[in-house]
């Protein structure tokens, strides 16, 4: 009968003990899988050879397997680690990952005794692309998903802001509570300003006759706009139209910051679609702002955008929508609700 063939990792195992195989082991399991290889060798390593573990240990440096600028721990005596080839280069200029020494055929058992060569090992760098895309799966796994709040009676759902949310009997409300089916309180009264603390308000309002609220629609800051003779300013970019948007992107944010200290859990602010009007439409264009204050407040916020909703739908006075238009943001905005698991 043939002898075994034999590999120069196993043998160097044997040669060295499983206390220089064990550290051996641990530095180069990425890329030389040496675990899997001392298990072949049939237990060169023994469970009781770490006791010299006084031996070499690798160099570390700055990147993957490069030197840190002394020489290692010598090995035992006799010991002779099998020669590591330069690996691919990875990491910052310089350093380089080590390639295992070659894998020889081994004798598979269990077949009729048929060799067959190991299977190629993938190179370093695939190794860490795998490995750092298995741990982002893991963590977005691990990322808990916010418990969806549910219905509840409606009370604790309220809608505030202009004559977008209330024109007199039709607006967004209105509509909201026809497509949800549910009795929310609602607080929107045209002509509203929100700098004018109108529309905070309105939130005042229903947190005094119940302040169980877990949820906010709302609109506001196009009459800010409007009733301010800003609106040629702002059609021709002017400064103080600008920080009009700035100070009424500030409003917002003092407004979703009281929410959420009152215990609110989510607020939904509705922008004005981009044909909506000279004035009002100009508000839009803080939208970028808007979105810094909204992710920055203490509560879930979310920007609604109504332009893919009212599609150009509006009314005669070409600043707000149709009763149909209302009801396709009502529409979107229960949808949103659903989706992102808040309170309805």
């Amino acid at each position: 009968m043939s002898a075994p063939l034999r590999d120069p990792v196993c043998e160097w195992v044997a040669e060295t003990g499983c206390g220089m195989g064990g550290r051996y082991v641990k530095v180069h399991a990425r890329v030389l899988g040496a675990a899997l290889a001392c298990a072949l060798c049939g237990g060169a390593c023994s469970s009781g050879d770490d006791s010299n573990d006084n031996t070499m240990s690798p160099a570390t440096g700055a990147g993957m397997g490069a030197p840190a600028g002394g020489a290692g721990v010598p090995a035992a005596p006799g010991a002779t680690m099998p020669p590591i080839q330069p690996g691919p280069t990875s990491g910052t200029a310089g350093s380089s990952a080590m390639s295992p020494p070659p894998m020889q055929p081994m004798q598979q058992s269990g077949s009729g005794g048929a060799p067959s060569a190991m299977p190629p090992m993938p190179d370093a760098g695939s190794m860490l692309a795998e490995d750092s895309g298995m741990a982002a799966s893991d963590a977005m796994a691990m990322e808990p998903t916010r418990e969806d709040l549910g219905e509840g009676d409606g009370k604790d759902v309220i809608t505030i802001g202009d004559s977008w949310m209330s024109l007199g009997t039709a607006g967004i409300q209105q509509s909201l509570v026809k497509v949800s089916g549910q009795p929310y309180r609602t607080y929107g009264v045209g002509g509203t300003r929100l700098l004018n603390g109108q529309i905070p308000g309105q939130y005042d309002s229903a947190k005094r006759e119940d302040p169980d609220i877990k949820t906010v629609i709302m609109t506001g800051g196009g009459n800010d706009i409007l009733q301010t003779n800003l609106s040629s300013d702002c059609a021709s970019g002017g400064d103080m139209c600008r920080q009009q948007l700035i100070t009424i992107a500030e409003g917002l944010s003092d407004l979703w910051a009281k929410m959420g200290a009152d215990g609110v859990q989510d607020v939904v602010h509705i922008l004005y679609s981009s044909d909506a009007g000279s004035g009002v439409a100009d508000s839009i264009k803080n939208a970028g702002e808007m979105e810094r204050r909204c992710a920055e407040a203490p509560l879930h916020c979310h920007l609604l955008a109504t332009d893919d909703l009212v599609m150009g739908d509006l009314r005669s006075d070409g600043i707000h929508p149709s009763n149909a238009a209302y009801d396709r943001i009502a529409t979107g905005v229960y949808e949103l609700m659903k989706k992102e698991g808040m309170r309805r």
